[in-house]
C-alpha cells in the first residue's frame, strides 16, 4: 500500500454515479482515504473553492453545465487549484475534437475509460513523483520569481533526472520570458542537435519572433507543423508572424486550420472571427463568433464582445433580424452586467440604423450614453472606439474624437489598436481628420515617453518622476508609461535607500495597473520583483 497516497485529498467529478463510486473504490484500494465526489462541473468548482485538493479526477463530458475542459480553465483562472495539484482528465471518448480540447487546457494527465486499478496506481505514482520534482519550480513561477525558477531548473538538471528534457523545456521558456534570448537559443540548439523536439523548434520560433525576424520564425513554424501537425501553439504563433508581414489572408488560413483541428478553443475562434472580419470574409467570421458564443456559455472566457461582434457580422450579411436575436441573447446571458448592457446598446443602435429606424437608433444610443456615464470600469477597447464613433454619428464630434484619441494614447505602442481606431473612420466624412488625430495621439505619447527617459538618463531624476507620474494619472491604461513611472521611482528609492510609504503606494498602483492588462510583461515582472524586495 502507498502510504504517500493516504495523505492526499482527492475530488472525483463524473456525472454517472456508478463511475464515481467505481473510481472511489479503486482509490481506496490503493491507499487513498480522503475522497470527495461531485456529479457536475459547477458543483465541483464550488467544492474546489471550499477546500484545496491534492488530486482532481474529472470526466470530460459532464452533462449540463461546464465540461471538464471548462472546469480546469476556471479552476486555474480563479486559482482554485494550486501548482501542487494534480488534475487528471478522464473520458470514454477519443474523438479528435474532444482529445484536442482536453490537451489544449493542459491537464497533468489524460485517462481513457475503462482503466484498471493497477494502471491508476501506476499513473498516480509517476505523476506525484514528477509533480514533487517540479513543485518548487512551479511555485517560483506562480510567485513571478522567474530567476529563482531558472536557478531551480539548473539545480534539478545537474542531478541528471529522467525528466531532464522537460526541465530544459521549462528553462528555455523562462529564459525567453526574462529576455535572455541567446541563452534560450543555446538550449534549443543543443537539444535539436541531438533530437528533433517540437518544443525546441517552437521556442526557437518564439525567439525569432521576439527579435522581429518574422520570415525565419514562419519558416521554423511551417517546418514544425509539417512534422507535428497537432502542435496547436505553432498555428497561433505562425498566424501572428504572418500578420506582422502583412499577410492577413494567409494568417486567416492558418487559424482556420487550427480551428478545424481543435474547434473548442474559444480564444482561437475569437481570433479567427476578428481576422476574418478584417478580411471581409463575413461567412467565416460569423461561424467563428457563433462558435465562440456557444463555447462561452459555461466558460470563464465568455465575453459580451463575442455577441456584439457576431451581431455586427450578421449586419454585414444583411441579417438585421439575426443581429437583433443575438443582442437579445446577450442581454439574457449577461443580465445584471452593465458593461455588457452598454455594449449591447451601442451595437443595437447600429442595428436600428441599418434597418432605417433612426428614432430607435437614437434611443439605443441614449441608453448607451446613460450607462457609459454611470459605469466606472473600463470598457473593452473596441467597445470604447465604437462609443466614440456613435458620439460622432449623433452629432457630438468633439467628444467622440476625444474618446478615440484617449484609447490610442493609452495604447500608443499597439498597431492593432491604431488599426481598429482607423477602421472606425473608414468611409466616413471624418476619415482624414480621424487618421490625423490618431497619429497625433500616438506621436504625443511617444514624445512624452522619450522625454521622460532622456531626463532620467541625463540624471534629472525628479523631473523624470514628475513627468511620468503626471502622465500615468492621465493614461492609467498605458503599460509603457505606468512601467516607466514605477521604474524611475524605484530607482530613486534604491539610490536614497528609502522605502517611504507614499511613493511605495504609487509604485504599487502603477504595477497593479499593468498586471491587469499584461501580467506576463517582462519589464513588469522585473519591477514587481524589485518592488517586493524593498517592501
Amino acid at each position: 500500500m502507498n502510504h504517500g497516497l493516504r495523505t492526499k485529498a482527492v475530488l472525483v467529478v463524473d456525472d454517472f454515479q456508478n463511475m464515481r463510486s467505481t473510481i472511489k473504490r479503486m482509490l481506496q484500494s490503493i491507499g487513498v482515504d480522503d475522497v470527495d465526489l461531485s456529479a457536475n462541473g459547477r458543483d465541483a468548482l464550488g467544492q474546489m473553492a471550499k477546500r484545496r485538493y491534492d488530486i482532481v479526477f474529472c470526466d470530460y463530458n459532464l452533462g449540463e453545465g461546464p465540461d471538464g475542459q471548462q472546469v480546469l480553465e476556471e479552476a486555474k483562472h480563479h486559482r482554485l487549484i494550486g501548482v501542487a495539484t494534480l488534475f487528471v482528465m478522464i473520458t470514454a471518448e477519443n474523438t479528435k475534437e474532444m482529445v484536442m480540447g482536453a490537451v489544449e487546457c493542459r491537464p497533468d494527465d489524460y485517462l481513457t475509460k475503462p482503466f484498471t486499478k493497477d494502471l491508476l496506481k501506476k499513473r498516480l505514482e509517476r505523476l506525484l513523483q514528477k509533480k514533487q520534482q517540479f513543485r518548487a519550480i512551479e511555485e517560483a513561477i506562480d510567485g513571478k520569481e522567474l530567476q529563482k525558477a531558472i536557478a531551480l531548473c539548473d539545480a534539478a538538471i545537474s542531478v541528471g533526472p529522467r525528466n531532464v528534457n522537460e526541465l530544459l523545456r521549462v528553462k528555455a521558456g523562462l529564459l525567453i520570458d526574462v529576455g535572455s534570448l541567446e541563452k534560450a537559443e543555446a538550449i534549443c540548439q543543443q537539444v535539436l542537435a541531438q533530437r528533433s523536439m517540437p518544443w525546441a523548434h517552437y521556442a526557437l520560433a518564439r525567439i525569432r519572433y521576439l527579435g522581429k525576424n518574422y520570415p525565419e520564425a514562419s519558416d521554423i513554424l511551417e517546418g514544425l507543423l509539417e512534422e507535428h501537425g497537432t502542435h496547436t501553439e505553432s498555428y497561433d504563433l505562425l498566424a501572428e508572424c504572418l500578420l506582422r508581414q502583412g499577410m492577413d489572408k494567409e494568417a486567416q488560413e492558418v487559424l482556420a486550420s487550427a480551428v478545424r483541428l481543435s474547434p473548442r478553443a474559444i480564444q482561437r475562434q475569437e481570433a479567427l472571427g476578428k481576422l476574418a472580419s478584417k478580411n471581409e470574409d463575413y461567412s467565416t467570421a460569423e461561424s467563428a463568433f457563433r462558435r465562440a458564443v456557444g463555447l462561452g456559455h459555461h466558460s470563464v472566457h465568455r465575453s459580451a464582445e463575442h455577441y456584439t461582434r457576431l451581431a455586427k457580422v450578421q449586419l454585414h450579411s444583411a441579417s438585421g433580424r439575426e443581429a437583433a436575436k443575438t443582442l437579445k441573447r446577450l442581454r439574457k446571458d449577461f443580465s445584471g452586467d452593465e458593461s455588457a448592457m452598454l455594449q449591447a446598446a451601442i451595437t443595437e443602435s447600429d442595428v436600428h440604423k441599418e434597418s432605417g429606424n433612426e428614432e430607435l437608433a437614437k434611443k439605443s444610443f441614449a441608453d448607451a450614453v446613460a450607462l457609459y456615464e454611470r459605469i466606472d470600469e473600463a470598457l473593452p477597447i473596441e467597445a470604447t472606439i465604437e462609443m466614440g464613433k456613435q458620439f460622432i454619428a449623433f452629432g457630438d464630434k468633439e467628444k467622440g474624437l476625444a474618446l478615440i484619441q484617449d484609447v490610442v494614447r493609452n495604447h500608443h505602442e499597439s498597431e492593432e489598436v491604431r488599426a481598429i481606431a482607423q477602421a472606425a473612420f473608414k468611409n466616413t466624412d471624418y476619415e482624414d481628420e480621424g487618421n490625423r488625430l490618431i497619429n497625433d495621439a500616438h506621436r504625443e505619447v511617444a514624445k512624452l515617453n522619450n522625454k521622460g527617459v532622456s531626463l532620467f538618463q541625463e540624471g534629472n531624476i525628479d523631473e523624470s518622476i514628475s513627468l511620468f507620474t503626471k502622465a500615468a494619472e492621465k493614461l492609467p491604461g498605458n503599460c509603457v508609461v505606468n512601467l516607466n513611472a514605477a521604474l524611475v521611482m524605484l530607482k530613486k528609492l534604491k539610490a536614497t535607500g528609502g522605502g517611504d510609504a507614499a511613493p511605495m503606494g504609487d509604485i504599487r498602483r502603477y504595477l497593479d495597473r499593468v498586471e491587469k492588462i499584461d501580467p506576463k510583461n517582462r519589464t513588469y515582472l522585473e519591477l514587481r520583483k524589485a518592488y517586493d524586495s524593498i517592501c
